[in-house]
């Protein structure tokens, strides 16, 4: 009730919010556009996964019956394999080590890892005797891929160019064995077989959690190393260029959003004047 507001004549403030109405709608369809557009981005870099782990890269490769009636066919030379026949699996403990903010070793949280990306900031600092204590395990190394099981579950990146982090509440690694590609796997998970996968799992749940047992028979395609690594780098580009265009899709939406604020604060505190003659 004691908020004070600067207050023009009526017919002013009426002015003022008509030009507000127009322009601020305007904006508002210019975000949304923006938005739309990201979303068709988003749908193309996943059909462009989807078909390059599933399909490989040739077009006319020949198929055969995979033995799996939901997949059908792949190609030849492909296999249908489950994630515990072609990596190592750690979890991590029951706990989380504590947080010592002078401390030389990353915890990786949960919310270091979204959408094939690892995100520093999500994480936290520790000692030496908390690391040693929780990598009894294993120590995720580079070449590894991180995994999520709760909050949210089943985002994954590949380990960052760091030899001092480990595993924080809730999080695993994914060890690949010799015959499997690490940026090949974690392209796959993002991949909808893998994805309706972990989805269907908890089904009802109003928070996601997955089990170790469950991570293990997370189902993909296998092709033979070589084409792994051929679709893993022709993926690297193509979403690089995509990322790199919604990142300047993001960047809009923000200068838009500011440019909203602003505008609606200067016109109301009287630092912008609306034309006298504004009609909408």
């Amino acid at each position: 009730g004691n908020i004070l507001i600067p207050l023009p004549p009526l017919d002013e403030q009426q002015r003022i919010a008509d030009y507000l109405d127009a322009k601020c709608a305007y904006i508002d369809q210019c975000l949304e556009l923006t938005r739309q557009s990201m979303e068709k981005l988003r749908a193309y870099k996943l059909s462009c996964i989807t078909e390059a782990v599933t399909k490989g890269l040739d077009p006319d490769v020949p198929l055969k019956d995979s033995g799996v009636p939901w997949i059908g066919q792949i190609p030849a030379g492909w296999e249908f394999q489950r994630l515990k026949n072609i990596c190592k699996i750690v979890d991590c403990k029951n706990r989380t080590p504590e947080n010592i903010p002078e401390g030389q070793y990353f915890v990786v949280r949960t919310s270091c890892v979204k959408e094939g990306k690892f995100i520093p900031s999500g994480g936290y600092h520790t000692n030496e005797e908390n690391f040693i204590e929780w990598t009894r395990k294993g120590q995720p190394r580079i070449g590894d891929i991180l995994f999520t099981r709760e909050a949210p579950m089943g985002e994954a990146c590949l380990v960052p160019q760091m030899d001092n982090i480990c595993l924080g509440q809730r999080m695993m690694f994914l060890r690949p064995n010799s015959n499997a590609s690490a940026q090949f796997i974690l392209y796959t998970i993002y991949a909808p077989l893998c994805r309706e996968f972990i989805l269907s799992l908890n089904k009802g749940s109003t928070v996601g959690h997955l089990k170790i047992s469950q991570v293990a028979n997370i189902p993909l395609l296998l092709p033979p190393l070589p084409e792994q690594k051929r679709i893993a780098a022709y993926l690297d580009k193509k979403c690089a260029r995509i990322d790199a265009l919604l990142e300047e899709k993001q960047a809009l939406l923000d200068k838009l959003a500011e440019y909203k604020k602003s505008l609606i604060f200067e016109c109301v505190t009287g630092k912008r004047e609306v034309p006298s003659c504004w009609n909408r």
